[in-house]
């Protein structure tokens, strides 16, 4: 057994010990729905309530849009690392298809049902409005 092999050993262990406890942290729908979000948005200054709440919302609206099992958990971890787009070009076709509907409905459903898009900085908190939000000030609601 030699330096290098040994190194290499401990480095490739450490690696695994580093991306299981990235993997293990966060793998559920609130932490794919972040991580998403922060993704194309950058940094969104949410309360983790008003987060959970616009999850479990947009989940139920249509679950079938929301990625399950290894495609969720993998697809959470590239984002969270950066390497979303790289680790998407290495996916088969219908994979990339089930994503790119995720992320536009997401995205859509967060700038529909949150106050994002009237915060007046970036850095201003972002508030969950509820799932049948209606934003167009000029719209006619009857009922």
């Amino acid at each position: 057994l030699t330096r290098r092999t040994a190194l290499a050993v401990i480095g490739g262990a450490a690696a695994a010990a580093v991306g299981g406890a990235v993997a293990v942290r966060s793998t559920s729908e609130t932490g794919l729905v972040r991580h998403t979000l922060e993704r194309y948005l950058g940094p969104v200054s949410i309360k983790v309530e008003d987060l959970e709440a616009f999850t479990e919302d947009f989940s139920a609206d249509k679950p079938w849009l929301m990625p399950q099992g290894k495609l969720a958990q993998g697809y959470e971890l590239a984002t969270g690392l950066g390497i979303a787009g790289t680790a998407r070009s290495l996916l088969p076709p219908e994979d990339r298809a089930t994503l790119e509907r995720f992320e536009r409905r997401l995205l859509g459903a967060f700038h529909e049902t949150t106050d994002f898009g009237w915060r007046q900085s970036p850095g201003d908190p972002v508030r969950y409005l509820g799932p049948v939000a209606c934003n167009n000030p000029f719209a006619t609601l009857t009922a």
